[in-house]
């Protein structure tokens, strides 16, 4: 997680970029854009090669819902942070491969920055309130950060792994 939290500081760094910015900021320091959708694509989208011009375009696959469309857009930039080799299958669930386990981690980490989320979960005390009270702040996450509820807790794990070291 620190390495890629720290590689994702780089990249921001080097593009000045300020963490929490929207994702699209992050896609044209890409040269990246979202598309259309597209029924035939298997897993939520598929990053284009890059064109003349050196633009690269996300498609979508057909009936995703928002939260999944931005979650799936920030996924393949992370893809190019990371600098990963495009890979010809893409496993769900146990057996993804380690770049898309990666590449999923850092797309929570762009849209939630550790330090933005960190100090929402302290500021509410989020480990010292009631399972309800912690449901309402999930959800309030979620909203700010336009991320489905299992991304959300899931960062908020990373996020207190990230701080315990």
């Amino acid at each position: 997680m620190q390495e890629s939290e720290a590689v994702i500081a780089e990249f921001l760094k080097r593009n000045q970029i300020k963490a929490g910015d929207p994702i699209d900021v992050i896609a044209k320091a890409l040269n990246v854009k979202p598309g259309g959708a597209d029924g035939d694509i298997s897993g939520q989208a598929r990053l284009s090669k890059p064109d003349q011009s050196g633009s690269m375009t996300v498609t979508f696959r057909k009936g995703l819902m928002p939260q999944e469309r931005l979650f799936a857009f920030a996924h393949e930039c992370a893809h190019l942070i990371n600098q990963d080799q495009a890979p010809a299958a893409r496993s769900e669930g146990r057996n993804k491969p380690m770049a898309e386990q990666r590449a999923d981690y850092t797309a929570a980490a762009l849209l939630m920055p550790a330090d933005h989320v960190y100090e929402y979960l302290n500021e509410n005390h989020y480990r010292d309130t009631t399972a309800r009270k912690r449901v309402a702040l999930i959800g309030k996450l979620c909203k700010r950060y336009g991320v489905s509820d299992v991304i959300a807790l899931r960062r908020v794990k990373e996020v207190y792994a990230l701080n315990r070291q």
